[in-house]
């Protein structure tokens, strides 16, 4: 299968040709995700969802893996940072065994700054998922930028582009999916999704190790009110 031809017949858009985002691949130890738009629509209300769906939650259980077994078993730094105080991220985090949940960080820099300091990250090292005007600070510091696609918003998606914040522009919406797609996307790239696949299938030896070690992580979450 032609991997690029398969996602853009999706919507998908390589703002960088995909060697080079291969070779941005090949740096990555830390995978940092926002919440609002790229798990879900980003609805707002008293009553409104912050949901996610099992599907994206399955892509990045399979990036890490793909991630661990690339760093010589070594996790991946994985984290959530929002600008909200938002409990269902903290849930998933938690339950996903993410290293850190960063909640109403409004400069999202702190938080990556943090981050890098905590876990003896360089910026380059770390894959960002992302889609809104908040989240740019961030998308202009570490190497491999994935920008979730929202319908009504080509000024915002022109604007990342034209200033090198986004290597990747998803075809789908945050909460159909566009977390799946990019994890694909890039396994796909390097050629490890039929290895990652079959290993998470047969629960491998490999795979246990890492399930192991994924599971000894106890997530801490950090709440920032004064910005």
């Amino acid at each position: 299968m032609d991997v690029v031809k398969a996602f853009e017949a999706i919507g998908g858009e390589f703002v960088t040709p995909p060697d080079e985002l291969l070779k941005k691949l090949e740096k990555v130890r830390a995978v940092i995700f926002d919440w609002d738009g790229v798990f879900n629509l980003g609805l707002k209300g008293e009553n409104a969802p912050s949901n996610f769906v099992e599907s994206d939650s399955m892509a990045i259980n399979l990036f890490r893996y793909f991630l661990w077994k690339k760093d010589h078993y070594r996790l991946p730094i994985s984290a959530i940072i929002t600008g909200a105080d938002n409990p269902t991220a903290k849930y998933f985090a938690s339950r996903e065994h993410f290293h850190m949940a960063f909640c109403k960080f409004r400069n999202k820099r702190h938080a990556l700054n943090e981050l890098c300091a905590t876990y003896d990250l360089e910026p380059s090292e770390i894959c960002f998922f992302f889609d809104d005007i908040l989240d740019f600070s961030v998308a202009e510091m570490v190497g491999l930028r994935i920008m979730v696609h929202r319908d009504g918003s080509p000024l915002t998606h022109y604007y990342a582009r034209a200033r090198g914040l986004v290597d990747y522009y998803t075809g789908t919406q945050g909460g159909n999916g566009a977390i799946r797609e990019s994890v694909e996307m890039m396994l796909g790239l390097a050629n490890s999704f039929e290895m990652v696949t079959d290993d998470r299938m047969a629960i491998s030896a490999e795979y246990q190790q890492y399930w192991l070690q994924r599971q000894a992580i106890e997530t801490s979450s950090r709440t920032f009110d004064a910005q």
